[in-house]
């Protein structure tokens, strides 16, 4: 090919091929950074409803609280019409003046003390429970923070790639 225009056209043809491949680079990195930033709303979501489930969780805590406060101030209402102290229910129920106010102390009593150990074991069951939801909530929104920021980082990369990409694009195509 006379007068160098051999060497002219393998540089064109090179600088064709780099330009092909700075433009498939661009929209390589462009695809992995829409790809990582919508794993980044998707995590964000994700740790948006676990926080929200974290919040109804306190919500029920003290729902449960408030019920436990009404069942106690019942209990001492109670307590204050019969005596629960196993020390004073003999004398309690020696000064009835009749043996079926005696029973109705004693079956007064009983009901109170069961009340007492029931509402004892439902606020025990349900803290129990309330507690557990709370663990595995915190869990999530733990697990939603680590995802959030794994895909945060992988979309700051590819932004990078993408800008890196796009200097070589401009760079070829110059």
């Amino acid at each position: 090919i006379p007068g160098g225009l051999g060497t002219d056209l393998a540089k064109s043809r090179g600088a064709e091929l780099g330009l092909s491949a700075a433009v498939s680079a661009v929209d390589s990195a462009s695809s992995a950074l829409a790809a990582a930033t919508s794993d980044v709303a998707t995590a964000q979501a994700a740790r948006g409803a676990a926080a929200a489930e974290l919040d109804s969780i306190s919500g029920d805590q003290r729902a449960v609280a408030a019920r436990a406060a009404r069942a106690r101030a019942k209990l001492q209402r109670l307590v204050g019409v019969a005596v629960t102290s196993s020390d004073d229910r003999l004398p309690a129920l020696l000064s009835a003046k009749s043996p079926a106010e005696a029973r109705a102390r004693l079956t007064s009593i009983e009901s109170i003390t069961d009340a007492a150990a029931d509402a004892a074991r439902d606020w025990s069951r349900r803290r129990a429970e309330i507690d557990g939801r709370t663990d595995r909530a915190a869990r999530r929104v733990a697990d939603a923070d680590a995802v959030v920021e794994q895909a945060t980082r992988r979309r700051d990369l590819a932004q990078a790639a993408v800008d890196a990409s796009t200097v070589r694009l401009t760079g070829a195509q110059v």
